[in-house]
């Protein structure tokens, strides 16, 4: 077996209620207000109704960013990273499958640390302490809730961002969210994130 290290600070907090997970995710983190990424498709189902309501139900105040993408770009990560740094947020909540994660960490990162995200590429370049993360999955399998790492594509190029401290620090996860979610939509997530995982399986 090859020599190997493995490094993960992410808080897991499963709750069949979804506004108890969120409570819990917020205090352990000690955080006041939070953006809540997610992409055009979440947004149009219920359940992106249901979490803004168990925010509010928890007096946990937000803002919200409903412009992510698939397979996001360093553009559009930059995009939610501005929308960000124009408030008063002290967290970030990546609601949706691993593209909603991924942007959130980018956002996250450049909201504490400066220039944009091409200088970040490869391995421990981060200096500064991101923002804290709460991701909160309505898929049932993205690896990207648990590691320091993040994916964008760059001019069709594929490109990652290693840091510890990009890790999420918390992942509140309630069968509601993944429930609450359709089955074609869960599928649309896998599919769209299955090329990169089994691509980068072994990096």
């Amino acid at each position: 077996m090859n020599n190997f290290s493995y490094f993960s600070t992410v808080r897991t907090m499963f709750n069949n209620d979804l506004k108890e997970g969120l409570a819990q995710a917020r205090k352990v983190l000690g955080v006041k207000k939070a953006m809540i990424l997610t992409d055009p498709g979440v947004a149009a189902l219920p359940i992106w109704q249901e979490m803004q309501q168990a925010m509010k139900e928890i007096d946990f105040s937000f803002e919200l960013f409903e412009q992510v993408k698939p397979n996001p770009t360093d553009v559009t990560m930059e995009q939610a990273a501005d929308a960000l740094k124009a408030t008063d947020c002290d967290c970030v909540i990546g609601f949706g499958g691993g593209s909603a994660i991924d942007t959130a960490k980018a956002a996250a990162l450049l909201a504490t640390n400066p220039g944009s995200l091409r200088d970040y590429y490869g391995m421990n370049k981060v200096q500064n302490k991101c923002l804290p993360t709460i991701m909160v999955t309505t898929t049932a399998g993205s690896y990207r809730l648990s590691n320091p790492r993040f994916w964008l594509t760059p001019l069709s190029v594929c490109a990652a961002i290693n840091a510890p401290s990009a890790s999420p620090a918390a992942m509140a996860a309630s069968s509601l969210s993944m429930l609450s979610s359709s089955k074609n939509l869960r599928a649309k997530r896998a599919s769209i994130s299955s090329p990169i995982s089994r691509a980068h399986a072994s990096s």
